[in-house]
């Protein structure tokens, strides 16, 4: 069997993330192979780890959406 990966093996993954007080929230989204999401969700986690307003640690949410590809 071939390494070759098929386009449904692709997901969309979002992660929201937000001060418990409010200061700040923001979204980000990746789209790519879904081995990739769980290295992007740690890397977002790593970077925005407290607020930079009042440096509660901020809180985090993650969506994945698997894509589809109709040919």
């Amino acid at each position: 069997m071939s390494d070759h990966r098929h386009d449904t093996d692709r997901s969309t993954t979002v992660v929201v993330g937000a001060c418990p007080n409010g200061c700040q929230s923001f979204e980000m989204e990746s789209d790519g192979p879904e081995e990739t999401a769980d290295a992007f969700v740690e890397r977002v986690k790593a970077t925005f780890p407290e607020c930079s307003d009042c440096e509660a640690d901020m809180g985090f949410v993650r969506k994945d959406e698997p894509s589809e590809v109709l040919e």
